[in-house]
C-alpha cells in the first residue's frame, strides 16, 4: 500500500507538472473558458445533490401551506365538528411570589394537541416523510387565556415550532410565563401552605366549537419543579370544568389547575420565632427583679420595644389581609399587651415599695392580701400579724361608727337619757333654744359611756417602721402575683401557637 500511494503520488505530481506546462502554452481566453467550465460543473453537481436530499420535505411544507387558508378559521371540513384540544401544564420554576400584591409568576412547560384536517398527506408521496415542523403563525392554533390574569401580558408564550404528523395530528410543546392572582392565607405564617388556582381555556371558542380538556398522556404527572430556596411544590393537578363566563348562558370548557406550594420556614424559625420566644421568656423573668432595683422598669421598657420591633418585621413580610390574621401576629399582640401591663405594674409596685410608714395599707388591699392563696406568699410573719391587727381594728371602727351615727332607716328607738327626753324630743327642741340642743350632746356622751370601745380605743399603735416594712412586703407579694400571671399567659400563648402549627402540619 505504501508503494502504491507513493507511486500514485509520483504520478499526480507528474500530471500536475504536465498540466501546468500545457496551460502555459494556452492563450489567456482559452484558459479563462476552461476555468469557468470547471466551476459551473461543480455548482451543478452541488445543486443536484442538495435537491435530491431536501426536496421532499420542502415540497411537503410548500404544498401544505399553499392552500391552507386563513389561520383564524378552525381547520375542520365540517363546521359542526367540535375541535378536541388536549392540554397539560407542568410547573417548572417559581419566578416570583409577590405576597403584598398577592400575585404569583410561574414558568411552565405547556403542551397542546389537536387535529388539523387541512394538514394531512401520504408519506409515500414525499419520500417517506411522515412528520415535519411548522411555525405557529402559519397554521391555526387554539387561543388560550388565563382567567386569573394579574397583568397585561399575563401569558408570555415562546413561539416554538409545532410538530405535524401525516394524519393531521398537531403537537405543540412550548414554555410560558404565567402571572396569576393568588389569594394568600397568612394564618399559619411562616409555616403556611398556599393554594393557587390557575384557570386556562379558550377565549373566543365556546364548548360547542372547541372542547378544551386535560391531556390523557402520561407526562401530566411528571415533577420537573426546581426549588427556589423559599417555596416547595407540594402538588399540582388539573380538572376539567365548564364555565359560564358572560351572557346568554354560553359555556366554555376550561381546565382549572390547583398548585399547592409550601414555604421553607427554616429561615423564619431562626430569625423570628426563636427570638420571639426568648423575648417573651425575658418578659416573664423581669418580675423576679427586686422592686428596689432601678433597672427593672428600664429592662421592661427595652423588652417592650424589642417585641414591637419584631412585630413590625413580621408585619412587613406579610400582605395586608382583612380576612385572616396570622397566629404569630396574634401572639405578638398578646405579648406586647402583657409587656405594657408589666411596665405599668412595675411602676405601681415601685410606688408601693417606697410608700413609707406614715400611711397604713388600705383596707381593700389588706383584704386581698389576706386571701388564703395570697397570704402564704409573705416571707415575713410580722407583716401577716400587722395585717390581721389592722384589719381587725378597721372592722371595729366600722362597727363603732354605725353605733355612733345610726341611719334613719336602721336605727333603734331612741334610747332614753336616763329619765330625760328621747332624741326625737331633742330634735324637736333643736330649733327652740340653745339649751334644748345640749340634750343631743349629753345623749352622745351617754352612748360613749355605754360603749367605751370607741374608734380611738380600737386603734392599735403600730411602729411606723413596721408599717413601712408591711408596704415593702406587700410590693414583693404583688410582684410575685404578676410574675405568676405573666408566666401563665406566656405559657398558654406558647402552647396555643405550637398546637396550632402542629395540627397544620
Amino acid at each position: 500500500m505504501t508503494s502504491f500511494y507513493g507511486k500514485f503520488g509520483t504520478k499526480m505530481e507528474f500530471s500536475c507538472h504536465f498540466f501546468v506546462r500545457i496551460t502555459r502554452k494556452m492563450c489567456l481566453p482559452a484558459l479563462v473558458l476552461l476555468y469557468a467550465t470547471l466551476l459551473l460543473g461543480l455548482t451543478d453537481c452541488s445543486d443536484a445533490t442538495s435537491t435530491f436530499e431536501g426536496r421532499p420535505e420542502k415540497q411537503l411544507v410548500s404544498d401544505l401551506l399553499a392552500n391552507y387558508g386563513p389561520t383564524s378559521v378552525r381547520p375542520v371540513k365540517n363546521s359542526s365538528t367540535v375541535s378536541e384540544v388536549f392540554f397539560r401544564l407542568l410547573p417548572k420554576e417559581l419566578i416570583g411570589f409577590d405576597e403584598a400584591h398577592q400575585q404569583i409568576m410561574l414558568l411552565n412547560f405547556m403542551r397542546m394537541m389537536w387535529i388539523d384536517e387541512n394538514l394531512t398527506w401520504d408519506p409515500n408521496d414525499y419520500g417517506g416523510v411522515n412528520i415535519t415542523t411548522l411555525r405557529p403563525s402559519d397554521v391555526w392554533r387554539p387561543d388560550i387565556s388565563l382567567y386569573e390574569n394579574a397583568q397585561k401580558d399575563f401569558i408570555s408564550i415562546q413561539e416554538t415550532f409545532i410538530l405535524v404528523s401525516y394524519n393531521g395530528s398537531m403537537d405543540w410543546y412550548f414554555p410560558a410565563f404565567v402571572t396569576s392572582v393568588c389569594p394568600i392565607d397568612i394564618t399559619y405564617f411562616p409555616y403556611d401552605v398556599q393554594d393557587c388556582k390557575i384557570s386556562i381555556g379558550p377565549w373566543a371558542y365556546m364548548k360547542s366549537m372547541v372542547h378544551f380538556q386535560l391531556s390523557k398522556q402520561g407526562d401530566t404527572t411528571i415533577d420537573i419543579f426546581n426549588r427556589n430556596g423559599v417555596w416547595i411544590l407540594e402538588r399540582s393537578g388539573g380538572i376539567n370544568k365548564d364555565a359560564v363566563l358572560c351572557c346568554d348562558n354560553r359555556t366554555w370548557s376550561i381546565i382549572e389547575y390547583n398548585i399547592t406550594i409550601r414555604r421553607m420556614s427554616k429561615f423564619y424559625t431562626k430569625t423570628v420565632v426563636v427570638p420571639a420566644f426568648l423575648l417573651t421568656l425575658l418578659m416573664a423573668v423581669v418580675c423576679w427583679l427586686h422592686p428596689a432595683s432601678g433597672e427593672k422598669v428600664t429592662l421592661a421598657v427595652s423588652n417592650l420595644l424589642a417585641l414591637i420591633l419584631f412585630q413590625q418585621l413580621v408585619a412587613d413580610r406579610m400582605p395586608p389581609s382583612g380576612e385572616t390574621t396570622s397566629i404569630i401576629v396574634s401572639f405578638f399582640i398578646v405579648m406586647i399587651a402583657m409587656c405594657c401591663a408589666e411596665v405599668l405594674c412595675a411602676i405601681f409596685v415601685l410606688r408601693i415599695y417606697h410608700m413609707g410608714g406614715q400611711t397604713e395599707v388600705p383596707w381593700l388591699l389588706r383584704r386581698v392580701m389576706l386571701c388564703p392563696f395570697i397570704l402564704p406568699l409573705y416571707n415575713s410573719q410580722e407583716s401577716k400579724e400587722v395585717f390581721r391587727a389592722q384589719q381587725t381594728n378597721y372592722k371595729k371602727r366600722r362597727r363603732s361608727k354605725r353605733v355612733d351615727i345610726p341611719s334613719d332607716k336602721t336605727r333603734e328607738p331612741p334610747p332614753r337619757n336616763f329619765n330625760g327626753p328621747s332624741l326625737e324630743t331633742a330634735r324637736e327642741a333643736e330649733g327652740a333654744d340653745p339649751a334644748s340642743n345640749s340634750l343631743l350632746v349629753s345623749h352622745a356622751n351617754n352612748v360613749r359611756h355605754l360603749h367605751p370601745n370607741t374608734s380611738h380605743d380600737y386603734h392599735k399603735e403600730i411602729d411606723p417602721e413596721m408599717i413601712g416594712q408591711t408596704w415593702r412586703d406587700t410590693a414583693i407579694v404583688i410582684d410575685k402575683l404578676i410574675f405568676f400571671i405573666l408566666l401563665l399567659v406566656t405559657a398558654t400563648s406558647w402552647v396555643y401557637m405550637i398546637v396550632s402549627f402542629s395540627f397544620h402540619f
